[in-house]
């Protein structure tokens, strides 16, 4: 079946071999074609972001049940939960960098900096030597990171002293 790239929509991404794809058939003078064409599911790159996310929850349910029976305090396991996803996405766009492959956004990579992973990037960006090099990466990284710092130490000195 002809499909030709005009049938999608400006704003779309380019289908490539295995996307599944919808469309209205039609015939012209020549031979069969599609129109009005759009992609179905998720793109390779979806899939595998939310494979990692899903991991990711897994891991963390895994570690509070630990985090539970050795009594750790909650913000404990979640920023350690938390950062290690962060540095298994850091990981994993090194590891895509190096192939030439699609990349991890820099949103999502600052979006679980922001959730409370900015130490598992911080050891990501050491030990992988990843993202060190960009300043306007490095300058929002440390933003969130001294926010971070900066409610935590409001969060102290004002009197709570310990954890929920």
């Amino acid at each position: 079946m002809f499909v030709h790239i005009s049938c999608f929509p400006e704003h779309g991404r380019r289908p490539v071999e295995g996307d599944r794809l919808r469309f209205e058939h039609t015939d012209d003078d020549r031979r069969p074609k599609a129109t009005r064409a759009r992609l179905e599911g998720l793109t390779p790159h979806q899939q595998s972001t939310l494979a990692y996310v899903l991991v990711g929850v897994a891991m963390a349910l895994g570690a509070a049940h630990i985090a539970d029976m050795i009594r750790l305090p909650l913000p404990v396991v979640y920023y350690l939960s938390v950062s290690y996803l962060t540095f298994c996405f850091y990981w994993v766009d090194k590891y895509r960098a190096e192939r030439s492959q699609w990349r991890l956004t820099e949103t999502s990579l600052h979006v679980l900096g922001a959730l409370g992973g900015w130490p598992g990037a911080m050891v990501a960006q050491a030990a992988l030597r990843h993202k060190t090099q960009k300043s306007s990466f490095q300058m929002l990284f440390w933003a969130t990171a001294a926010l971070h710092v900066f409610v935590w130490a409001v969060w102290f000195l004002s009197g709570h002293g310990g954890f929920i």
